[in-house]
């Protein structure tokens, strides 16, 4: 009985304690979302539509390297593919010059680039057939339609130590 009354007390006390925690006062930046956000605000400002996005900031147990993807939906032109490489090189991501998978029938009509830039590592994708947008809990294929394409851009932070 006295057990059962001890436990109680220290449950009540730990309830207490851990109710009157302010989670909002802890600082969970994600480094990789804030590292890719000039660039993906440009993305933003050029006629993206964000289909969706998730990331981590990197601070659990089974996660220790913060990340960041975000999709769009954007016109699609002829040199779509080059045009978005100069922009991620115009924000520091090296990249080769991107095969191309316009004109809509080839045989893959995706194409994934990647680029390092100090510890972050970019991949840059590009898709002009649905895709799965499964990122944060959104499992559903996505179709842009003719004229449209999908771009992916995932930020990969090095590990939190």
């Amino acid at each position: 009985m006295k057990l059962a009354a001890s436990l109680g007390r220290i449950f009540i006390a730990s309830a207490v304690a851990f109710g009157s925690f302010d989670c909002s006062r802890l600082d969970i930046t994600n480094p990789a979302q804030a590292s890719l956000r000039p660039f993906s605000d440009k993305v933003d400002q050029i006629g993206g539509t964000r289909l969706c996005d998730a990331g981590d900031p990197g601070i659990g147990p089974d996660n220790t390297s913060p990340w960041y993807s975000v999709a769009y939906v954007l016109p699609d032109t002829p040199d779509f593919n080059y045009d978005i490489v100069a922009l991620a090189q115009k924000y520091g991501y090296v990249m080769a010059p991107p095969p191309d998978t316009s004109g809509g029938g080839g045989d893959d009509p995706t194409m994934s680039i990647t680029s390092r830039r100090g510890g972050d590592t970019l991949v840059l994708a590009i898709s002009r057939s649905p895709v799965d947008c499964g990122l944060a809990g959104y499992l559903r294929e996505r179709d842009v339609g003719n004229g449209r394409v999908i771009l992916n851009l995932e930020l990969r932070s090095p590990p939190r130590r």
